[in-house]
């Protein structure tokens, strides 16, 4: 019965390799594997790995008796001490042990016998023949078993190696010891993500995807997989497909469905401890070109007119603003006289071809326009759309200027800045192609910081006037001459007063505390008397005189002339007027 009983065992030695090298392996799963076996507990795999450290089972892991009794005689000799110690083997970790701490004296792996009081010590694991990464090191544990293989207790379990593992007690009476060296998987992490990246390199997490694992939804962060099992990833952003476009993923192994708006990765995660799958997303451009001719539509829609009166609308030919237009080599657009033309679902780093008529140019607003080529009677514009904040540009086409060399140049002016703008609000840079002669356009010089601009057409200290762009380059110096820029007036209103109210006032703007003024600007204050019973307001006649129409013993407005003698002063409303203290009626005392 006994030999059955072991050749039992010998038969499934295939699961019980790998249930010692993979202890942590969900319970169901380990339970089957065991009863399938034919293990049902411990003690039984502890009594095989003894027979087998003692050298009673064959290379083919049959049982020889003879060879048996040979090892139980020599046994019986104690050969060092009492004391049995048998080392179970991991398949997927090589660990000696030794008798010293310095780890020189091995001990037999198959029959080691110690006294009470030895030491036993275990170098670092090494793991080998691996199938997964996440496979470690868990724990040695050592128990005390009968001559049987029965287990007793355990006795002890290390989970830091290399170092002692256990030293054997004096009064420790038993005969034998297992130490099984156990490992274990740890679970997988995968850190799902779906971002937009800007410009600026800062990121934006989106949140209305869904993501996908095995079928099963989740958002965006960090889960927890079973470390055995093989999984599908995949990413739906049809919430975003009509406005944004996917711009890069990793891992860079995906395929990208875009009728779905669905992008599954091909890497799976299943050998690797954690992975980071990242969707970025990008929101789509516009671009809108506009017909800046100016008298284009209505020279036509007069001939239009015309045309139909005399039922020959044939002859009327109406004159393009665009020959050609393609997006990264697609043409989109022949032959266009309209009004405007919209491109939707721009990415960055498109490819626009932008062919004109010869006597046309294209200015934008926010987009480096490239320097035209000639090609027979047209220009042509080669634009890469960059990758900007703002998607959404916009391109005027108009009459270009007469004068051969083409290029705007911008005027610098001392202590501010000088722009000229287009009719529908581009500006023009250092470079672009010039506004035709009777162009419309827009002058606005803006001062720097703490300077302020003189002159006609000036608000909020902005100098702003249009004109034609030929009357813009004959009268421009003396539109500079005539709109100096002197520094700024810097003056602190206190409005704190202890005996009665005091707000400042530039214009029908309510100031306080350190503001930038203009030679000239007006400057009002308004003093209310708070405690009239005991002071009255008392005015020179040359005081009377700068006053506004409010003025009483207990209400006063007046108004400061603004000059280079207040800068960096400190005004008070008290500064400008006299408190006399009151008596008794119509008897007064010193001013106050």
């Amino acid at each position: 019965m006994k030999q059955n009983r072991i050749s039992k065992v010998i038969l499934i030695l295939p699961f019980i390799l790998l249930m010692s090298a993979c202890s942590v392996i969900e319970e169901k799963i380990s339970q089957v594997m065991w009863e399938k076996s034919g293990v049902t507990d411990e003690l039984q795999y502890i009594q095989y790995e003894q027979m087998k450290s003692a050298g009673a089972l064959d290379k083919d892991g049959l049982y020889h008796s003879k060879q048996l009794e040979e090892i139980q005689a020599a046994e019986s000799a104690q050969p060092d001490g009492p004391i049995h110690v048998s080392f179970a083997r991991n398949e997927f970790m090589q660990i000696t042990y030794y008798r010293d701490e310095a780890l020189t004296e091995v001990l037999e792996p198959y029959n080691s016998r110690l006294n009470p009081g030895d030491t036993i010590y275990a170098s670092s694991p090494v793991l080998k023949d691996t199938v997964n990464e996440l496979y470690h090191f868990s724990e040695i544990r050592l128990y005390e078993i009968d001559s049987n293989g029965n287990i007793l207790k355990i006795l002890n379990s290390v989970h830091d190696l290399p170092g002692m593992v256990y030293q054997i007690p004096d009064d420790f009476t038993g005969t034998e010891i297992s130490i099984v060296p156990l490992g274990e998987y740890s679970n997988r992490h995968v850190n799902l993500n779906a971002i937009q990246v800007h410009p600026d390199g800062t990121e934006l997490v989106l949140e209305n995807g869904v993501w996908y694992v095995n079928g099963k939804a989740h958002g965006n962060g960090e889960l927890e997989l079973n470390p055995l099992n093989s999984y599908r990833i995949v990413y739906d952003y049809s919430a975003y497909k009509d406005n944004w476009y996917l711009d890069s993923s990793s891992p860079d192994s995906y395929w990208d469905k875009s009728s779905d708006a669905t992008i599954t990765f091909l890497a799976d995660p299943s050998n690797i401890k954690t992975t980071d799958f990242v969707v970025q997303l990008h929101p789509y451009g516009k671009m809108t070109i506009s017909n800046g001719v100016g008298y284009q539509n209505v020279v036509d829609s007069l001939l239009d007119g015309a045309a139909n009166i005399f039922g020959n609308k044939s002859i009327i030919e109406t004159q393009n603003i665009i020959d050609l237009l393609q997006v990264n080599g697609i043409t989109q657009i022949n032959n266009f006289s309209d009004t405007e033309v919209k491109i939707d679902k721009i990415r960055a780093g498109d490819k626009i071809l932008l062919r004109v008529p010869g006597n046309l140019k294209v200015i934008s607003e926010g987009l480096d326009m490239p320097a035209s080529i000639m090609k027979d009677e047209s220009r042509e514009y080669h634009i890469s759309i960059p990758d900007t904040e703002n998607m959404n540009f916009n391109l005027t086409v108009s009459n270009r200027n007469s004068d051969p060399d083409g290029i705007f140049h911008e005027t610098n002016v001392e202590h501010g800045v000088l722009e000229v703008f287009s009719s529908s609000g581009i500006r023009y840079r250092e470079g672009s192609e010039l506004p035709a002669d009777n162009e419309r356009i827009t002058v606005v010089i803006t001062p720097d910081p703490d300077y302020c601009i003189y002159g006609r057409n000036v608000k909020n200290n902005v100098y702003r006037e249009e004109m034609k762009y030929s009357d813009y380059l004959s009268s421009l110096s003396s539109k500079i001459a005539d709109h100096p820029i002197k520094p700024g007036i810097f003056v602190t209103l206190d409005t704190e007063d202890d005996l009665g109210s005091c707000v400042f006032w530039s214009g029908q703007e309510m100031v306080s505390g350190t503001v930038l003024l203009r030679e000239g600007q007006d400057l009002q204050f308004d003093y209310l008397l708070n405690d009239y019973e005991k002071y009255e307001i008392y005015l020179t006649t040359e005081e009377k005189a700068l006053t506004a129409d409010v003025w009483s013993p207990y209400n006063v407005s007046r108004f400061i002339e603004v000059d280079e003698s207040l800068q960096g002063k400190t005004l008070r409303c008290r500064d400008y007027i006299t408190l006399r203290e009151r008596s008794k009626a119509d008897d007064f005392a010193d001013t106050y």
